[in-house]
């Protein structure tokens, strides 16, 4: 590994003779996002994947999502819709336009969609229609679109003219964006399954999730959400469950969930969300 890194650092940390990276500046502790894609390309990175890792011990469910995977996922689920607070007819509209993505059995009209002048504020409208029918590249234009609402961008990191402020903005947008989707039992059951998988692909045996268990979770064919922190729970115990005995998942051990409520949120809702045991229960 040794002999490995010292031939890495002169070929893919290095811009002297190497004309693909001229144009960047390479150094130690340098911002992840930019090194990211020259540090998957070395056989470092391939060693480390594949060396065992025990466990993750605090990971947040929401930084664990492939946002493209799950994007996907939500277009090819029946039911799934999305509604804009305008119609998404320019540059502007598509970057700051409130949108909402949610489970809603009854919507079947496709016209007129959200990509038109016509279109009706905050009427739901069949995802996968949208997605489809998207302006600017179809489904993959759509989903590199939602990825972009619901991630710091790479331009974005390097605006660093930008305050807290924005950036929470920027989070709180795709937070808004991203949890009804997310909590949609039969969209939620793929995305722990996935997560397992990958997790298992890189050496990682346990994870402990933290999550707002409280947060309004849809159940498969309904439309209205409801809190109820233990139904989210006895979900995520089933999906170890079956992980576990499936044939790609014999060598996981298992998951806990590190209990989360929102600061903002009243006393009330914060003591009712304590009343889940699931602070204690083990998901193994």
């Amino acid at each position: 590994m040794s002999q490995i890194r010292d031939e890495e650092r002169q070929t893919i940390w290095k811009t002297e003779g190497n004309p693909d990276l001229n144009q960047n500046e390479l150094f130690p502790g340098m911002m992840f996002n930019i090194a990211k894609s020259h540090m998957e390309t070395t056989k470092l990175w391939q060693i480390v994947r594949k060396m065992p890792k025990g466990g993750v011990l605090h990971a947040h469910i929401g930084a664990t999502v492939d946002l493209k995977w799950v994007f996907n996922q939500a277009i090819e689920t029946p039911g799934m819709c999305i509604s804009a607070s305008a119609a998404l007819t320019s540059v502007n509209a598509l970057e700051v336009s409130e949108l909402n993505i949610q489970h809603e059995s009854s919507k079947t009209a496709t016209t007129p969609s959200i990509w038109d002048s016509d279109y009706v504020p905050n009427v739901l409208i069949p995802l996968k229609d949208s997605a489809d029918s998207f302006p600017h590249g179809g489904r993959a234009g759509f989903v590199a679109w939602m990825q972009d609402r619901c991630s710091i961008t790479q331009t974005e990191s390097l605006q660093h003219h930008l305050g807290v402020d924005d950036v929470w903005k920027k989070l709180s947008s795709a937070f808004v964006i991203l949890g009804p989707v997310l909590y949609y039992e039969p969209i939620f059951r793929a995305f722990v399954r996935k997560l397992f998988s990958t997790l298992l692909e890189d050496g990682v045996k346990w994870i402990e999730l933290r999550a707002v268990v409280s947060s309004a979770f849809t159940l498969e064919g309904q439309n209205t959400a409801f809190a109820n922190p233990l139904v989210v729970a006895g979900i995520l115990s089933e999906v170890v469950t079956e992980f576990k005995a499936s044939t790609d998942g014999k060598e996981f051990w298992g998951a806990r969930v590190i209990w989360t409520s929102m600061r903002h949120a009243s006393t009330k809702v914060i003591i009712e969300g304590m009343y889940s045991i699931i602070i204690e229960v083990y998901l193994y």
